[in-house]
């Protein structure tokens, strides 16, 4: 009874199957051979988005990486400067100006908009102002 080839999948006889710890090489009667290495390794898929959006000079202006519904983003628009921002389920948890060192977290007993002012320019764009150093940004 023949089996087909696997790489020119032509009906063959299989003529030696050779093992040795994880490496198994089958030799067909049309003289090809099929090498399976057989890996035992955990795998673990972790999800995660990264973003990187360049401007017309190729300059980078906006990084995001999201992972575990935390979304840690790097805007450097309109230019010049960064501002870091990060997201928790969705909520803005912290914010850095890069040029001045301006910081806020949730968790500070400073309320956000004695540190940075936002206003809502589009669906899900901001316009953020540093308080301490007057640079303006956009979110996104």
């Amino acid at each position: 009874m023949g089996i087909l080839c696997p790489t020119c999948n032509k009906l063959v006889e299989l003529v030696s199957v050779e093992k040795s710890k994880n490496v198994t090489v089958n030799t067909y009667s049309c003289g090809h051979k099929r090498i399976i290495i057989d890996i035992d390794e955990k795998i673990t898929v972790e999800e995660s988005l990264k973003i990187k959006v360049k401007d017309e000079k190729g300059k980078k202006v906006l990084d995001s990486k999201i992972e575990n519904q935390v979304e840690h983003r790097f805007s450097r628009k309109p230019s010049g400067g960064a501002i870091q921002l990060i997201f928790k389920e969705g909520k803005i948890v912290h914010i850095h100006c890069k040029v001045c060192q301006n910081e806020w977290k949730i968790g500070d007993e400073v309320p956000l908009d004695q540190k940075f002012s936002i206003t809502p320019t589009q669906e899900s764009i901001w316009k953020i102002t540093c308080k301490k150093c007057r640079r303006q940004y956009s979110s996104g």
